[in-house]
């Protein structure tokens, strides 16, 4: 596409008594010159979707908010601690309104 989009892929492998296959998933992510938006969308394997947007870096901090077609929706709060240390603090809302708060750190390994 021109590299007009930056492509990541991953997989995620299972982790619990009910995900017990790897999902893979690819995520486009651009920048929206009308809307002055960053935008991400992704699928994967399990047939989840997503689109998200962003302003774009405030500092060291990133927010992504996510508006389900389902009336569910999440934001992403992606902070930089280091060159080496991040910490990835997620809220999810159902379309009942039932939310699910995560947090992750990863360090990069040398």
């Amino acid at each position: 596409m021109d590299g007009m989009w930056m492509v990541t892929q991953d997989t995620a492998p299972p982790f619990d008594q009910y995900r017990t296959y790897p999902i893979a998933g690819t995520t486009y992510t651009g920048y929206d010159p009308a809307t002055k938006m960053w935008v991400q969308t992704g699928v994967d394997s399990s047939g989840a979707y997503f689109t998200s947007t962003s302003p774009g870096w405030q500092g060291s901090t990133i927010t992504w908010t996510t508006k389900g077609l389902d009336g569910s929706s999440a934001t992403d709060v992606v902070t930089k601690n280091s060159d080496t240390a991040t910490t990835d603090a997620s809220s999810a809302t159902d379309a009942q309104g039932h939310t699910t708060n995560t947090t992750i750190s990863c360090m990069k390994s040398m």
